[in-house]
């Protein structure tokens, strides 16, 4: 019986012993993996290009075989990992497709950046089999000569070596995780070019840094350029009280839904849990196999309750009113020009909670965040203590 203190108490004790039990079964688990790659056999995980699994063991297939040889060529000849993504996915090359146990169609996609790097540093392609930090001699054939992988090897390391890395504390982006692409809903990254000894920065689609310049339709954004025009928007709302109040209307429209949504989910999650104690106590009970996973899903549930408690407290107690919004972004207008990069980024990262770019269109829409405008009204207006001489 979960209703009761005694109750819940046993049911804590069982789900503590099937906790032990799981963390048993994990640790032989990963020493049999050990074991196995040390003899050089295939433990599992997902299927790489150029081979199929049959019976735990890898054949190759021949006809992937032939790609993977190709793609290691390609980017010998073009040394790019950008332009050899281009042309593998100009031919329709895509990544190892296969089908799980339930049915279910995995892989098959277009390579980008990341499964290009993934690919061409497997030893697997080279009879070798990796347990961590450590490489064995795989059952498996080869499809690679070592020559050509470690040609290809070589040829990472020098353009790794090669990239340009400025310190970050002369060119820090001030929208790293805000600027958003509209077209590919996706983050735009922070990047860099150097011409005629100038250093020129750029915010990026990752998208098309991923797999090319032609997989995304908006260009690339002058950093200099887009950091300006968002910081005159905010200096514009503090110049126009206007503007101060249909600003604040939609940020407490956008907070009455965020917490209908919330209050929401957290009445829907506190009867789930319930649900999920009562039917824990009958598995303890039966000695049934699933309590362990049920008792995963109650410390996950439990988890984001706790975060939705949070966030709706947050929500009610972060209001703003026009006089004190219009005295902040007052102040904000005088004190930017003494902020540190650091205190600049964080400012933003306050008052904005994204920055949406739609290339296709030439727009750009910045959203509020609620939460940050209480946080920096607050900190803004408070009265500033005057260093002794």
């Amino acid at each position: 019986n979960t209703g009761s203190s005694m109750g819940r108490l046993v049911l804590n004790v069982l789900l503590s012993f099937a906790q032990f039990e799981r963390e048993m079964i994990s640790e032989r688990t990963r020493d049999k993996i050990a074991a196995a790659r040390r003899k050089g056999k295939w433990a599992g995980g997902w299927p790489v290009l150029g081979y199929n699994v049959v019976d735990t063991k890898l054949y190759v297939n021949e006809e992937e075989a032939a790609r993977v040889r190709d793609i290691y060529r390609l980017y010998l000849e073009k040394q790019s990992a950008i332009a050899v993504v281009q042309e593998i996915n100009r031919r329709g090359w895509v990544t190892k497709q296969w089908t799980t146990h339930k049915g279910t169609s995995v892989g098959g996609r277009p390579f980008d950046k990341a499964t290009l790097y993934k690919l061409l540093t497997n030893s697997v392609y080279i009879g070798k089999v990796r347990h961590k930090e450590d490489e064995f001699d795989g059952e498996h054939d080869p499809l690679l000569d070592r020559d050509l992988f470690d040609r290809v090897q070589e040829l990472l390391r020098k353009n790794a070596s090669g990239k340009l890395r400025p310190s970050r504390s002369r060119h820090d982006s001030l929208l790293r995780g805000l600027l958003r692409c509209a077209a590919c809903n996706c983050a735009m990254g922070h990047t860099y070019a150097k011409r005629d000894r100038r250093l020129y920065r750029y915010y990026v689609c990752q998208r098309a840094q991923k797999r090319g310049r032609q997989s995304c339709p908006a260009p690339s954004l002058a950093a200099v350029q887009i950091e300006r025009f968002v910081i005159e928007q905010i200096r514009g709302v503090a110049r126009d009280p206007a503007v101060i109040r249909q600003t604040l209307a939609e940020v407490r429209h956008q907070t009455e839904l965020g917490v209908e949504r919330l209050a929401a989910e957290h009445t829907a999650l506190k009867r789930e849990i319930g649900g999920l104690f009562a039917k824990a106590g009958k598995q303890a009970a039966a000695g049934d196999a699933q309590l362990v996973e049920t008792q995963d899903r109650i410390r996950v549930s439990e988890s984001r309750l706790a975060e939705i408690a949070g966030e709706l407290s947050a929500l009610r107690t972060n209001h703003v009113d026009d006089a004190e919004l219009i005295e902040a972004l007052q102040q904000f207008d005088r004190l930017w020009e003494v902020l540190s990069p650091k205190e600049r980024s964080r400012v933003l990262a306050l008052l904005i909670d994204r920055v949406e770019y739609d290339g296709r269109e030439g727009q750009i829409a910045i959203s509020y965040r609620s939460a940050g405008v209480r946080t920096l009204v607050t900190e803004l207006t408070q009265p500033q203590e005057t260093a002794p001489c």
